[in-house]
C-alpha cells in the first residue's frame, strides 16, 4: 500500500557467456509478507550489429561471483 516501507531483496541465479538472470523480491518490512516477486533475464547485446554478444571477460567472471546458492 502507499506509504508501507518495503525491503527488495535480489539474487543473482544464473550467468551465461551472454545472459543474466535474476530475481527480485519485495517485502513489506513491517509485516514480512512478499508483496511481489520477479524473474528477469537480460542479454548483453552488441548495439552497432544488434545481436547478442558476449559479456566482457572482467564483468562475467563478477556476475559469476555474484550467484546465488539455493536456499
Amino acid at each position: 500500500m502507499a506509504g508501507d516501507v518495503v525491503i527488495i531483496r535480489s539474487r543473482v541465479l544464473e550467468v551465461s557467456e551472454k545472459v543474466l538472470r535474476f530475481s527480485h523480491e519485495m517485502t513489506n518490512a513491517e509485516s514480512g509478507e512478499v508483496a511481489a516477486t520477479t524473474e528477469l533475464v537480460a542479454v548483453h547485446i552488441d548495439r552497432s550489429v544488434r545481436k547478442s554478444c558476449p559479456f566482457p571477460p572482467a564483468v562475467l567472471e563478477r556476475a559469476r561471483t555474484l550467484v546465488a546458492t539455493k536456499g
